[in-house]
């Protein structure tokens, strides 16, 4: 079988005497999807958040694509976010004087790995690709 893209094993997080999730686990391969869904507050951006290495948990290990995330300094904790992680965001952070395809394409380009099939195929995953050409607010 193919090394999973993530794997998360038993990541705590807590603030003061709330825990948000305790001895969480989960595994990615890929072509799978993955959807977080509870109430506001429940802890769904702050588990992205420390699957990121964005905010830091209380415990747990986050392997992505074998690399340990947790173990890694400040920037090479960057560097594997800006070369192999995506967010797609609730609130649109996104640079509205760009089209759909372009704010998508944007992250290729500052790394100068342009690829407008690559950006045609994610838009098409998650059901955009018919807006493509549309800036954000259309």
């Amino acid at each position: 079988m193919d090394v999973p893209l993530l794997t998360a094993t038993g990541l705590t997080k807590r603030y003061g005497a709330q825990t948000l999730f305790e001895h969480l686990s989960l595994t990615l391969h890929r072509g799978e999807m993955l959807a977080l869904l509870g109430e506001s507050g429940s802890g769904k951006s702050t588990l992205l958040n420390g699957l990121a290495a964005l905010e830091p948990l209380d415990r747990g290990q986050v392997v992505l694509q074998g690399r340990d995330l947790l173990a890694l300094d400040e920037s090479g904790q960057a560097r594997l976010r800006r070369e192999q992680l995506g967010f797609v965001f609730q609130a649109f952070h996104v640079l509205p004087h760009l089209t759909v395809r372009d704010n998508v394409a944007l992250p290729l380009l500052l790394q100068g790995k342009p690829d407008a099939r690559r950006v045609e195929e994610m838009l098409d995953a998650v059901g955009l690709g018919a807006q493509a050409r549309h800036l954000p607010r259309q």
